[in-house]
């Protein structure tokens, strides 16, 4: 299972929500300065990743590969 190229695709639009959401509710970002808040957003990054992998990329890898490559082909003899 490969992690990466989600991950890369993820942590952007996650790290401007909080961002935003630090801006709209007038939260200092300083606070996203320490490790904790860098461990929080590893925990959110890597359980987002985990999941759009089984609920998401698996079950359209499974549903490509069966239209693809069909177990009972018209051409097998």
């Amino acid at each position: 299972m490969r992690y990466g190229y989600r991950i890369d695709i993820i942590h952007y639009p996650l790290q401007l929500t909080i961002v935003l959401v630090f801006h709209h509710f007038n939260i200092s970002r300083q606070i996203l300065s320490s490790p904790w808040a860098m461990l929080a957003l590893f925990s959110i990054l890597i359980s987002n990743n985990i999941a759009a992998y089984y609920w998401y990329q698996l079950p359209i890898q499974e549903k490509i590969r069966r239209l693809a490559f069909p177990k009972h082909s018209k051409l097998a003899v």
